[in-house]
């Protein structure tokens, strides 16, 4: 499966650390992803906390792996960031607890869903908890984020 490039970005961005984060509420995201699952459009979503940022900002190359992805806001730290480099807070936090279980809810019968960065057993067990909550969900697989080679990034 390919995944189309969000292009051109759905909503203002800001670097920080060299990675471009959508600014946006939520009901603008959620809204911008059923559009975008309404046409059958594959989206990546990323979510931008302190420490995802900080490793890939790290790494030759690291915010590249983001290029094509929505990032969204997670986190004070993100935001603190960003009133010192824009004079601005993000609209709304964006986190993954808040803003998922909200897609989620509005995702029409029938939505595929793929986990990247969970462990197998949390994967399954993440599955089943959402066949509990969100009848309209089919979890169809998940990855692990990180491998234990070299205890580096994995790529899906």
């Amino acid at each position: 499966m390919t995944v189309a490039a969000i292009d051109p970005p759905p909503f203002p961005r800001r670097n920080i650390l060299g990675v471009e984060i959508s600014v946006a509420r939520q009901r603008e995201a959620i809204e911008f992803l059923l559009a975008r699952l309404a046409t059958r459009i594959p989206t990546r979503v990323a979510f931008a906390n302190a420490n995802l940022l900080t490793t890939l900002s790290s790494q030759p190359g690291g915010t590249r792996l983001l290029d094509g992805f929505l990032v969204l806001d997670d986190g004070i730290a993100v935001d603190v960031a960003s009133l010192v480099l824009y004079r601005s807070w993000f609209p709304q936090n964006l986190n993954g607890t808040d803003l998922v279980p909200a897609l989620l809810a509005a995702a029409p019968r029938g939505t595929r869903l793929f986990l990247y960065g969970a462990k197998p057993d949390v994967v399954a067990k993440t599955a089943a908890l959402l066949g509990e909550r969100y009848c309209c969900t089919h979890l169809r697989g998940g990855r692990a984020a990180f491998s234990s080679r070299r205890g580096g990034a994995a790529r899906a």
